[in-house]
């Protein structure tokens, strides 16, 4: 979200109005939970005991860097490339 703030301060206008990303946000995120809700329930889930906090972690700092450094990147990368290579919208 960092970079495309920082490109609007260069002039670089913006691609999507809020409107457009809400509704790509909540596009996107709809499937997701159909998905889930359909997905059959574990049934024995509540019976293993929960997970130590101190030993195992969601994520660590090896998905963070994944996430943001390298897939962010790329994603940040290849939509400003189409923005910018698409006739008529610079």
């Amino acid at each position: 979200q960092f970079a495309p703030t920082l490109a609007m301060v260069f002039g670089v206008p913006e691609a999507l109005t809020i409107a457009q990303v809400l509704l790509i946000d909540i596009g996107t995120d709809i499937w997701t939970a159909i998905a889930y809700a359909f997905q059959p329930a574990e049934s024995r889930l509540m019976a293993r005991a929960p997970r130590h906090p101190k030993l195992v972690k969601l994520a660590d700092w090896g998905v963070g860097v994944y996430s943001y450094c390298y897939i962010g990147m790329l994603q940040c990368f290849f939509c400003w490339l189409m923005f910018f290579l698409t006739p008529g919208i610079w």
